[in-house]
């Protein structure tokens, strides 16, 4: 008997279709928006989403400037089919997608650092200030 064939619970198209996905955690009660986790091939022939980022996280005084790296891999999909892996015209020959898509990226990372910049002035001087 040949070796059992694993079957990816989504294909890479799925993934596209879907686009980016909000990437959130709770960090000492605060909910935080980390940034949008994109669809992508990796080098291993895998494929999934990818967050790369930067982020400020106030403690005590200060602000602990952060260096963000997520991959979140769909299972089995490294040995998907070509049926699971049809490129997408979205996609460049890197996995990345296209111009559209990056500059949402700058935008969505020009709020979250505006917010980041708020967060950390409120965590220095207490409270609310506008």
């Amino acid at each position: 008997m040949g070796k059992e064939v694993k079957v990816p619970s989504c294909s890479l198209a799925d993934l596209q279709n879907a686009g980016p996905i909000l990437i959130t955690a709770t960090i000492n009660g605060q909910v935080r928006e980390l940034g949008y986790a994109e669809p992508r091939v990796f080098s291993t022939g895998s494929y999934g989403y990818n967050l790369n980022g930067k982020s400020n996280l106030p403690l005590g005084n200060g602000i602990a400037k952060l260096q963000l790296s997520m991959n979140l891999t769909v299972v089995n999909s490294k040995d998907a089919g070509a049926e699971f892996k049809v490129n997408s015209t979205k996609a460049n020959d890197t996995g990345h997608f296209s111009a559209a898509v990056d500059e949402r990226r700058e935008a969505i990372d020009e709020i979250g650092r505006l917010v980041n910049e708020r967060d950390a002035d409120r965590a220095i001087h207490g409270g609310e200030r506008d």
